[in-house]
């Protein structure tokens, strides 16, 4: 059966690979997730919830029904055990892993002086030592597996463009005023 294609340009033959996608239930990993389905790819969903932030369906419910293989594992990729567990899951599951695609994170929607030290630590366990935890996982299942071709998977790290984009106006040149008054 023919998936529709969220994308149709976007067409590459994923056909029997399986892959994990982080934060994939909503937003750009939920997009991934449909695309590399339709594909041909197994997508294992990892994420905390199902609930998606735009509305509608599950994403690996919304995959099932257009006939695609999606499962949804529940992970915080803040917790090396869930994640550690995701990659063993998948193994066990479908005999190897051949794509993660690192996609989860949060994100800080509050000025500086609202952004405490405790949300500042989640903030960087996630997006930062969450990358490490997922890649450390993939990369080790990854060496032990025999190679397709001469491919024993791939990894794809997203980041966001907000790291170059100034959030409120004046805010970096206020910083650094106030660290410079402090001098």
């Amino acid at each position: 059966m023919t998936l529709p294609s969220p994308y149709p340009a976007a067409r590459l033959n994923m056909a029997g690979k399986i892959c994990i996608v982080t934060g994939a239930a909503s937003g750009i990993g939920r997009a991934i997730a449909r695309q590399l389905a339709a594909n041909g790819a197994t997508v294992m969903i990892a994420d905390i919830t199902t609930g998606v932030f735009e509305g509608s369906e599950p994403t690996a419910a919304l995959i099932t029904r257009d006939g695609g293989h999606a499962h949804f594992i529940a992970t915080d990729v803040g917790v090396t055990a869930q994640v550690e567990a995701l990659v063993a899951h998948t193994v066990e599951r479908f005999g190897r892993l051949d794509v993660l695609l690192n996609n989860a994170c949060i994100r800080h929607a509050r000025p500086l002086l609202g952004l405490d030290d405790a949300h500042w630590r989640r903030l960087l366990d996630l997006n930062l030592t969450g990358l490490l935890r997922c890649c450390r996982a993939a990369v080790w299942q990854m060496m032990q597996q025999a190679p397709k071709g001469d491919v024993r998977g791939r990894i794809v790290n997203l980041s966001s463009q907000h790291g170059m984009i100034e959030h409120s106006p004046g805010f970096a040149s206020s910083l650094l005023s106030h660290f410079d008054n402090s001098l």
